[in-house]
């Protein structure tokens, strides 16, 4: 009975890891692009705010 436990434990826990490296890996690329979406929205609205702030004292708009 061990010999057949011992290899069928050893594929389960082989399984599972590879599973769990490869659901990591996915939450890890999903984390990144939800980031990179974040700045760019962030940019956006920077940039919307510089374009109807008023000119500053001494510049040549002002």
């Amino acid at each position: 009975m061990r010999k057949v436990m011992l290899p069928f434990a050893i594929a389960l826990v082989t399984a599972v890891a590879i599973t769990g490296c490869n659901t990591v890996e996915g939450v890890g690329k999903d984390l990144k692009a939800a980031g990179q979406k974040i700045e760019g929205a962030a940019a956006k609205k920077d940039d919307k705010k510089d374009a109807g702030a008023a000119p500053e004292r001494g510049s040549e708009k002002y």
